[in-house]
């Protein structure tokens, strides 16, 4: 199994093998440390949610100490051919903090990528509904039962 991750913003497809831990038709499991360091940021795991467009991630900082969940709108697509799997992130992005904060976050990158052309209007769709169901996913608590099945596999 190979696993790609590719971006509209910076343009990038990068893969993502070694990191994977779990997975199955529906979903996928990662874990990492930061592809390109940052002063806060040390190493993560996440869930991609195939069959939802959503791909959940617990971010640490290189203490160890919980930074946020950072959840990624993107498409899912597996071709069994080539047994490969392609997360497309759709830009748009959902940070929920220790203390319960959400943000919803790269709006505005996401309209000035679909602007220039960058991004088909399908993908601007699939973006906008990922968001709603995991907006609505948050509100209403469904969300914790994301969080429990990422946190089967940190140990």
């Amino acid at each position: 199994m190979k696993l790609f991750r590719k971006r509209y913003f910076p343009q990038e497809v990068i893969e993502l093998s070694d990191d994977i831990v779990f997975w199955d038709e529906n979903t996928l499991v990662t874990k990492w440390r930061t592809i390109r360091p940052k002063p806060n940021l040390s190493h993560g795991i996440s869930a991609f949610f195939i069959d939802k467009g959503i791909k959940v991630s617990k971010f640490y900082k290189s203490g160890g100490e919980l930074l946020y969940w950072y959840c990624d709108i993107g498409d899912c697509i597996f071709d069994r051919l080539k047994d490969e799997f392609m997360f497309v992130d759709l830009m748009a992005d959902v940070i929920i903090y220790p203390n319960g904060e959400v943000r919803v976050v790269d709006l505005a990158e996401a309209a000035d990528v679909f602007e220039n052309g960058g991004v088909e209007s399908d993908n601007l769709c699939k973006m906008l509904r990922g968001l709603d169901f995991l907006m609505e996913a948050i509100y209403s608590g469904q969300f914790r039962d994301m969080q429990y099945f990422l946190e089967k596999y940190e140990k």
